[in-house]
């Protein structure tokens, strides 16, 4: 929020409202909503407080800039696609307010400070796994890309056109392509009314957008999950603010900003709330409750000596939608979760320990042993059974 009061015309409320907003995207959703991605905020904020100390270096001391570059490290080893944030600061203090762009040499700084955070970062994810567990398996995503065009196509339909939708996490490619829409206009208003407002500043607009998503774009992996958009997001967010600005200026109603981010500020809150909560909260508290009362109806559980889990499937989400494995993910359709849940249901309820279990397996229904002596708990019968209901 003082960022953005800094370097651009809006009010205070406006800047608080702004900021707000950005806590209320999809990416942080999913960051309120699983405790393991919580530390991600951390990112983006060291992220922002990096970009802060080589925008407030006159001087160009190279303690405040090597200071930087350890944070910004630090950010990037958190958490890549939240480190991105340090764009949505730069673009702030370059786009945001009607003024000159800085000097080649503090751009080429602020470049630099990212090169050599991003350079640390591929050195210390291709050493450190392998010093660490001494063997590191082969992934899409530490990978180089190698096919540009496909990873350019899938960037302006998937991750792009997510973004594009701000809060709304269901996806819609009329609302994607209305908001596209209005952040051109606006800008082209923009353009024609600002005196710094040059082309210079329409490169970096354009620019800006595929550094923010960067760690996601020079990887072989192609998946847009929401948790990695948090910078895109931001951006896009940005953009769409002073395109209202533009618009209001326009139109010679510039007093009604506060009000129209007022209005937004609601709306998001109202659609984060709803995805959190049919998207998380919601169907997890049903499907914890529904294996707990599968789990009492297992006669022969104390005594068995061999359990196989049986998966859930993606598509039998008990959420009004599913959005890639975050958004009406079922818990169940993951390998890591059926041992631990049957284990906390069972201490939740003080039930006797499975002590003469010497087999537990995971897996799909159709790796299910042919043999007597396995018990089978089946949670895609849980789900298929609730939908039944």
């Amino acid at each position: 929020m003082k960022h953005l009061k800094e370097n651009s015309q809006f009010s205070s409320s406006v800047c608080i409202i702004f900021a707000a907003c950005i806590g209320l995207m999809p990416a942080f959703q999913v960051y309120a909503a699983w405790s393991v991605t919580a530390g991600y905020t951390w990112a983006a904020f060291l992220a922002g407080l990096s970009y802060r100390l080589v925008q407030h270096n006159s001087k160009q001391q190279w303690q405040r800039l090597f200071f930087s570059f350890l944070l910004l490290g630090l950010a990037i080893c958190t958490y890549q696609p939240s480190a991105m944030m340090y764009w949505v600061f730069a673009g702030t203090a370059w786009l945001a307010s009607d003024k000159p762009l800085p000097t080649r040499k503090v751009m080429f700084i602020t470049c630099a400070v990212m090169a050599g955070a991003l350079i640390l970062d591929f050195i210390a994810t291709k050493t450190l796994p392998s010093l660490i567990f001494h063997t590191a398996p082969s992934m899409n995503r530490t990978a180089l890309v190698s096919d540009i065009r496909e990873k350019c196509t899938w960037f302006l339909l998937k991750a792009l056109r997510n973004a594009l939708d701000l809060p709304y996490a269901k996806g819609s490619t009329l609302l994607s392509i209305l908001v596209l829409i209005f952040i051109v206009s606006g800008f082209a208003l923009h353009y024609r009314a600002s005196k710094y407002f040059n082309y210079q500043k329409v490169f970096i607009c354009i620019f800006l957008v595929p550094l923010s998503y960067l760690p996601n774009l020079v990887v072989q992996e192609n998946w847009a999950a929401y948790r990695t958009q948090s910078a895109l997001t931001s951006l896009l967010l940005l953009y769409f603010t002073m395109a209202l600005w533009s618009w209001l200026n326009t139109i010679k109603a510039s007093h009604y900003m506060t009000s129209c981010m007022s209005i937004m500020l609601v709306l998001c809150a109202w659609t984060a709330h709803s995805d959190v909560k049919n998207g998380f909260a919601k169907p997890q508290s049903t499907e914890l409750h529904l294996t707990a009362h599968y789990l009492s109806q297992i006669n022969n559980l104390k005594n068995a000596s061999s359990i196989y889990f049986v998966l859930a499937r993606r598509e039998e989400t008990l959420a009004p939608f599913l959005r890639y494995d975050e958004f009406g993910l079922p818990s169940s359709s993951q390998v890591w979760v059926p041992k631990n849940l049957v284990w906390v249901l069972l201490n939740a309820q003080h039930a006797p320990n499975l002590a003469t279990v010497t087999t537990a397996r995971v897996g799909p229904s159709t790796d299910i042993p042919k043999t007597d002596n396995v018990t089978i708990f089946n949670f895609d019968d849980i789900l298929q059974q609730a939908h039944a209901q």
